[in-house]
């Protein structure tokens, strides 16, 4: 992301998949793809994730700040009543790192990180 913004940097961009859990709840994987200029703190906030969900937590809140400020009063509510998880209702997997060399056309690397939260 761009920092003080709602954009991503260029050349990087990010997935997820949400699926319910029968014993655990909330399982969601994401996959973001990273340009080589960010890759590097791309790389250390995914490996810190799984040993301090409290920035995730905190990141939560922010965005449903930013959401809710463009909302309508009903949107509000609705946004209002959701709840972040506490540190001790999150586990993150370890992510796994993959890179990719530049192709002649592309200005930058790709780096790609997998990782699930559940």
């Amino acid at each position: 992301m761009t920092a003080g913004t709602n954009t991503f940097l260029d050349g990087c961009s990010v997935a997820s998949v949400a699926t319910s859990t029968r014993r655990t709840g909330v399982k969601v994987t994401y996959t973001a793809i990273v340009a080589a200029v960010a890759a590097a703190a791309a790389k250390t906030a995914a490996n810190s994730l799984a040993s301090a969900p409290d920035q995730l937590i905190s990141n939560v809140a922010v965005a449903k700040t930013s959401v809710s400020a463009g909302a309508s009063n009903t949107e509000k509510a609705e946004i209002n009543a959701l709840r972040a998880p506490t540190a001790s209702q999150l586990s993150a997997a370890a992510p796994v790192v993959t890179s990719a060399t530049p192709t002649p056309s592309a200005e930058d690397g790709v780096s790609t990180y997998l990782g699930a939260l559940g």
